[in-house]
């Protein structure tokens, strides 16, 4: 009796997921703080990305709701260097955060990242996630993420309670590429 209790208390949690769609749209790139438009956003194998691309790289991003992806192609005839420690995600907050990239065990998360060079007409994939949103859980003994965004909703509630804190903030991703002169690049980016 218990056991078809509780089969039939899963049944109903699992039918009352509610999807809530919206995307992170990139609509503006301030370059060392002058602004431009964006005229590249297409779906690409099913997962949504937003480019960028100017005389220097071109930039793709695709947001899941646990890193943001990343893939950097150098157009510049000499390598550029990512400074990592330079880089921030600012989230639908305000609050600006470190992140780290692939590579970094999150057990270093807070230490020093080396930068990464991207070698002339070369291309870089990468990730970043918010160092805060990475945490140790004793109650699964591994190390866990806070989902970037959140798309599912236990009932209507929690439905609107996404639709609020996500749909329509700005969050913007801060990328510090050096050339021989460092070029800050904000890409700015609207949940819809």
């Amino acid at each position: 009796m218990k056991l078809f209790s509780l089969m039939i208390i899963m049944i109903i949690m699992v039918s009352c997921v509610i999807t809530v769609p919206y995307k992170a749209n990139l609509k503006t790139v301030d370059i060392n703080g002058i602004s431009s438009m964006i005229v590249d956003n297409k779906m690409l194998d099913l997962m949504y990305t937003n480019s960028y691309e100017d005389s220097i790289a071109k930039f793709n991003f695709i947001f899941n709701n646990e890193a943001i992806f990343l893939s950097i192609i150098n157009k510049f005839n000499k390598p550029i260097s990512i400074k990592w420690d330079e880089c921030a995600y600012v989230n639908q907050d305000g609050k600006n955060l470190r992140c780290i990239h692939q590579g970094i065990k999150y057990t270093n998360k807070s230490i020093a990242q080396l930068p990464t060079y991207v070698s002339p007409h070369g291309r870089h994939n990468d990730m970043l996630i918010p160092e805060s949103y990475i945490y140790y859980s004793t109650t699964y003994n591994e190390w866990k993420t806070i989902p970037i965004y959140v798309q599912r909703a236990y009932g209507k509630k929690m439905a609107d309670s996404i639709r609020e804190k996500y749909i329509g903030k700005k969050i913007s991703i801060m990328l510090s590429i050096d050339i021989g002169t460092s070029i800050v690049y904000m890409f700015n980016f609207l949940f819809e």
